[in-house]
């Protein structure tokens, strides 16, 4: 309701209205504003005097403090006309019964006040009105008694998600018990319940396991590209975290066995330390062997695009897996160690089937000659 009511102002007046959740936020936002351009004056627009009965509503708790309120005023024939505070509403002037309170989040007006008032024919008639004030609830992330920044939490009542929560903001909620969830990655899918008692406020703390952000770049040895290749992180030979090869995951810190499945370029790495720090790009190395496939001509190369696919081959000859399509042009190819056949491809012409070894650390030239 706050950010709202600021936001109107920004919007009235021609400014921006920028919003912080931590001190980075706020330095931001202080050097986005420092950098903007002042706005142009503008033309002096008064507030035409009020012809009828304007009315003005304001809220406040026993203690004085303001509270934003929402309700109706109803007449005596029974119409009645939605009104809140920092409003401003025109209509008839007369005898009003206003019945308001403070709203929550529940999206209910908490044990809202009757009162009858009077509404002049003509001129401002402001109304402060005193309401029980609901408890306000707060949430807090913390990690390693550090507070970081959260997600929004949701609050359930018997498996029924009921409203949000935005993190270090005051939210006006409904006494009752609740059970708050925010998920801040797959190690903290957080949950506490919390009862809320009318006359008390309470702040949520979320305690979050510290998890890191880090990614893999993982290169045979002595090439200069790496492998493209999703990773998985084990432990105790159970996959743990399953990583993108470009944007990796949020992990614990912690030692872990690392591990890809390719036709090719399968690896198992074990040993990988991972540390504390918040973001981390970690290099390893793995030896595989080397082909140099090539396919030979009687004449010149019907095309530049010279495909061709690679089976791994079991003991008894049988494939174990196929590649996709590779360019046999006699560049480096890595992989494991194993026996392989290679497929040609007929729009190249009819070639002699071709069956080789490759051997970690190793070099091998494979020429395919074409029949």
């Amino acid at each position: 309701m706050a950010r709202g009511a600021m936001q109107c102002i920004a919007h009235a007046s021609g400014t921006t209205y920028l919003d912080a959740q931590s001190a980075q936020d706020l330095g931001d936002a202080i050097e986005q504003a420092a950098a903007s351009d002042p706005p142009e004056p503008g033309e002096a627009r008064p507030q035409p005097p009020a012809t009828g009965s304007e009315f003005r509503l304001a809220g406040q708790d026993p203690d004085g403090n303001f509270v934003p309120v929402r309700g109706s005023l109803t007449n005596a024939s029974g119409e009645s006309i939605d009104v809140a505070s920092n409003g401003r509403f025109v209509f008839e002037g007369g005898a009003y019964t206003l019945r308001v309170g403070v709203p929550t989040v529940n999206g209910v007006i908490y044990e809202p006040v009757t009162q009858e008032v009077q509404v002049a024919a003509t001129g401002i008639t402001r109304i402060v009105v005193t309401v029980p004030r609901p408890p306000i609830v707060t949430t807090r992330f913390v990690e390693s008694d550090i507070d970081i920044s959260g997600p929004m939490a949701r609050a359930y009542v018997d498996e029924r998600d009921v409203f949000g929560l935005l993190p270090g903001e005051e939210h006006f909620v409904l006494p009752g018990t609740y059970e708050l969830r925010a998920r801040l990655n797959e190690d903290n899918d957080l949950r506490v319940t919390a009862t809320i008692v009318a006359g008390e406020d309470r702040e949520v703390v979320f305690e979050a396991v510290k998890t890191v952000r880090v990614k893999l770049v993982v290169t045979p040895e002595g090439a200069d590209r790496a492998l493209r290749l999703n990773q998985e992180l084990l432990q105790n030979g159970e996959v743990v975290y399953k990583l993108h090869v470009n944007n990796g995951h949020d992990v614990r810190p912690g030692v872990y066995t690392v591990r890809a499945d390719h036709p090719l370029t399968p690896f198992f790495i074990e040993g990988v330390e991972i540390g504390d720090e918040e973001q981390q790009t970690i290099d390893l190395t793995v030896r595989f062997g080397v082909a140099q496939i090539q396919y030979v001509f009687k004449a010149e190369a019907p095309t530049t695009d010279l495909r061709c696919w690679l089976e791994r081959l079991d003991e008894g000859g049988q494939r174990m897996a196929r590649s996709g399509a590779l360019q046999c042009a006699g560049e480096d190819l890595y992989l494991a160690a194993g026996h392989y056949r290679v497929r040609t491809w007929d729009r190249l012409g009819e070639f002699e089937t071709v069956e080789f070894d490759a051997e970690v650390g190793s070099t091998v030239a494979v020429p395919v000659p074409e029949r």
